[in-house]
């Protein structure tokens, strides 16, 4: 089973109740002025964001995207003789299915300038259409990694206009793990995908939202960005990623975490050469060495509301 919505690194331990969002980043005191991503630590430094990704961690899937999602009927052998139909995908809830401490990570590639000629939209929509060459997984063979339609349905959505409720999957040696697209903005310059059980795979390994797109930093640069919120989905998926380390060799010693910090890296280091590869285009080195871009907190449902 392999995770590929969780992402790496130190693990904490705490509780809150709220976070203001105004409170991560003072342009007025330049001595307190922290990245996103993290707050003010009242020491003249930083320190990580309790409540970062909180749209995320209490995100729930529109009615118009689930409606979409219950169209999805497949017709199965019951028994000798009968058949019965089911819905083909249903969503993984972070509170309803997901099981111990909460992920939130934050991973950032800054593009100084656009490549000539590029609108931002039109940057963000090459980058989404192109996604299934520049995923491909961690560093190890094992955790190499195709990103691809679910079926000739979800091709066709996907590749259009409008991708809302395509089904995709990221698939493995050992494993392929569905999500779905439960949010589009053009304008907006991001889509979300939401981890989805469907009726001939298990499961994926978590429960949760991850978003991707391009922020607009105000000064005529922008940032790409893959952030995400999610928790193991089942005690078994829990089990796998403590046991893990033991058996398949690899760097770190949380199985599923470091693996999936490996595969975002890689997609960060790979749209920094598809941009680059792009006249006139100015991108800041994204570092692969930094291990801070997520962690895992103890999961309250009702914190950071």
């Amino acid at each position: 089973m392999v995770l590929l919505f969780l992402s790496s690194t130190e693990k904490f331990h705490v509780s809150v109740q709220d976070c203001d969002d105004d409170t991560r980043y003072n342009p007025e005191n330049k001595s307190d002025d922290c990245p996103k991503g993290q707050i003010p630590d009242g020491k003249g430094g930083c320190k990580p964001d309790p409540c970062l990704n909180k749209d995320l961690r209490h995100q729930k899937v529109a009615a118009n995207v689930q409606n979409l999602i219950n169209q999805r009927i497949h017709n199965i052998l019951n028994a000798p003789g009968t058949r019965m139909d089911i819905y083909e995908f249903g969503i993984q809830d972070m509170e309803a299915n997901g099981t111990g401490d909460i992920n939130l990570d934050r991973y950032n590639l800054d593009i100084n300038k656009l490549p000539d000629g590029y609108s931002p939209q039109q940057l963000f929509e090459e980058i989404r259409q192109n996604f299934n060459n520049l995923v491909t997984g961690g560093d190890y063979p094992w955790e190499k990694t195709q990103f691809m339609p679910y079926d000739i349905q979800d091709s066709n959505s996907w590749n259009s206009s409008n991708p809302l409720g395509s089904a995709m999957d990221f698939r493995t040696p050992f494993d392929t793990a569905t999500v779905i697209c439960t949010e589009y903005d053009y304008n907006g310059m991001y889509w979300t995908f939401t981890t989805a059980t469907s009726w001939d795979h298990w499961g994926h390994p978590v429960s949760g939202h991850r978003q991707f797109g391009l922020e607009d930093n105000g000064d005529g640069s922008y940032s790409f960005v893959v952030r995400g919120a999610d928790r193991l989905h089942t005690v078994f998926d829990f089990g796998a990623n403590e046991v893990l380390p033991w058996v398949v060799p690899a760097k770190g010693s949380d199985f599923a975490f470091d693996l999936a910090d490996r595969t975002w890296k890689n997609l960060m280091e790979a749209i920094e050469n598809f941009v680059k590869s792009k006249k006139g285009a100015d991108v800041k080195p994204f570092d692969k060495n930094r291990n801070d871009y997520a962690r895992r907190d103890e999961y309250n449902k009702d914190d950071c509301k």
